[in-house]
């Protein structure tokens, strides 16, 4: 499950930013979704 280890649902009113429409997602969380749906993502690497 994904929900306790996001950096994104951290907080305790994680989801009231989504009401807000797009919200940042951190490389960590992104690559832990990828992950969790079997996918394969290059990312740039950023200097």
């Amino acid at each position: 499950m994904l929900l306790g280890r996001l950096d994104f649902t951290a907080g305790r009113n994680w989801g009231y930013q989504l009401r807000l429409g797009l919200c940042p997602l951190s490389e960590r969380d992104f690559r832990l979704i990828a992950e969790a749906m079997n996918a394969q993502v290059r990312l740039k690497a950023t200097a």
